[in-house]
């Protein structure tokens, strides 16, 4: 319950605090409750949308949906 409280706040955070946003989904993408990695890893990939380093980082993630996500943000940037 207190991952899903800090997921819905992560993703919150994506506006005003992106680098923190994505600091918190990184870490909630790596817990050990499956449900939470994915929510996480869908958002990860916005939350770093501009962050390259980050989404590099993201596109190695052991969590298949957050690597998803980060390939989607990157091809957003190649647009």
């Amino acid at each position: 319950e207190q991952a899903d409280i800090r997921l819905r706040a992560a993703k919150l955070l994506i506006r005003v605090d992106p680098a923190r946003a994505r600091e918190v989904l990184e870490e909630l993408a790596g817990s050990g409750l499956p449900a939470v990695a994915e929510a996480a890893g869908l958002e990860v990939g916005p939350a770093a949308a501009n962050d390259v380093p980050a989404l590099r980082r993201l596109l190695r993630s052991p969590v298949r949906l957050a690597r998803v996500s980060a390939a989607a943000a990157v091809l957003r940037l190649a647009r």
